[in-house]
């Protein structure tokens, strides 16, 4: 993106679908962060049956289970950018 269309645009990266029940997640995890550094944000979102069920019924997880983990995962990247 910042090659092609905005070179001031500032991009980070959001890890997702985590599984802490399996090795291979921790560590495709741990690279992401040691490759990509200060352009990863320390929050996560873990694998969840909520996030499943909203895909699914074609609503936003905010929307769809309001007061659940994942939706609050998805809301902690706010407070790291501010």
């Amino acid at each position: 993106m910042q090659r092609k269309s905005n070179p001031q645009i500032h991009t980070r990266i959001l890890r997702t679908m985590y599984d802490s029940r399996t090795i291979h997640a921790h560590e495709i995890f741990d690279e992401i962060a040691q490759v990509a550094r200060d352009e990863v944000f320390q929050t996560f979102i873990k694998r969840t049956i909520q996030i499943a069920n909203a895909s699914v019924e074609g609503e936003p997880i905010i929307h769809y289970a309001t007061d659940s983990e994942a939706t609050q995962a998805y809301r902690e990247p706010a407070q790291e950018i501010t």
